[in-house]
C-alpha cells in the first residue's frame, strides 16, 4: 500500500488568504501547533474541488466547525471533512503551523 505523506509547513490566515490544500488524495490528516503559538481556534471551510468555491463547513447541528486548539499540541483534522475536494483552514490569528496530510 503506497502512503501519500505532505508535511506542510504553512503560516494560516484569518481570512481567506489562508492556504488552500487539495484534500481529494488524502484520508487524514493532523495540524501541529507550535510552542508560544496565540491561536486558540481553527474554523474550516471547504469546496468540492480545490478550484471550486470554498464555504464555511457547518456540522449537522448547523453549527460551524471549528477546533479549539492550545500551543504545543497536534490534533487530528475531522473526519467529516474526508469527502471535500479541497480544504481551507483559517485561525483566530496568523501564525505558522504544520499540517500534515496522509492517503
Amino acid at each position: 500500500m503506497s502512503r501519500l505523506h505532505n508535511r506542510l509547513p504553512i503560516t494560516l490566515a484569518t481570512d481567506d488568504t489562508s492556504p488552500k490544500f487539495n484534500w481529494s488524495d488524502y484520508a487524514g490528516g493532523r495540524v501541529y501547533i507550535p510552542s508560544g503559538a496565540t491561536m486558540t481556534t481553527l474554523t474550516f471551510y471547504d469546496a468540492p474541488s480545490y478550484d471550486g468555491t470554498y464555504l464555511a463547513t457547518y456540522n449537522e447541528d448547523n453549527e460551524a466547525e471549528t477546533m479549539t486548539v492550545a500551543a504545543g499540541r497536534s490534533y487530528p483534522l475531522p473526519a467529516k471533512l474526508f469527502a471535500a475536494g479541497g480544504l481551507q483552514i483559517r485561525a483566530n490569528a496568523a501564525e505558522a503551523v504544520i499540517v500534515s496530510l496522509k492517503d
